[in-house]
């Protein structure tokens, strides 16, 4: 699957939390999410400051859940890591708007490990047939 395929699959998809990603599918509409990501969040925290970086995030979290709760079907994997994944992520986001900024070394250093975790779930080949992984 090239990088247009997968990005235009990926967008339509936003909200289809059913069904699997390949491998290919997945990474080149990562691309094109997180590009899509930097440029929201330049954007919003230039006009809202910290808050908009954190809508920014939220933003973010739309974009990638739904691919990476299909990406982990096609794994195998269940879709809680994906959900604690991304709800670490915005609880680490929203830390500094709650004063809480004291613990974002622990919940970043979780969300680290979580991170590494879920790389290796997500490079992982699909099991079972699927139309994202060119074979």
């Amino acid at each position: 699957m090239d990088f247009m395929t997968a990005a235009k699959t990926g967008f339509n998809k936003l909200s289809d939390f059913d069904g699997k990603a390949g491998r290919a599918e997945y990474w080149w509409y990562v691309l094109a999410a997180v590009l899509v990501m930097i440029l929201v969040n330049i954007v919003l925290t230039a006009v809202l400051g910290l808050v908009g970086g954190f809508i920014g995030q939220l933003v973010g979290v739309g974009l990638m859940i739904a691919a990476t709760v299909r990406r982990l079907n096609d794994v195998g994997r269940p879709a809680i890591f994906a959900y604690v994944y991304f709800g670490l992520a915005v609880l680490v986001g929203v830390m500094p708007l709650l004063g809480m900024a004291a613990l974002m070394g622990i919940a970043g250093i979780a969300l680290l490990v979580l991170l590494i975790v879920m790389i290796y779930f997500l490079v992982q080949p699909s099991k079972g047939a699927s139309s994202g992984d060119a074979a």
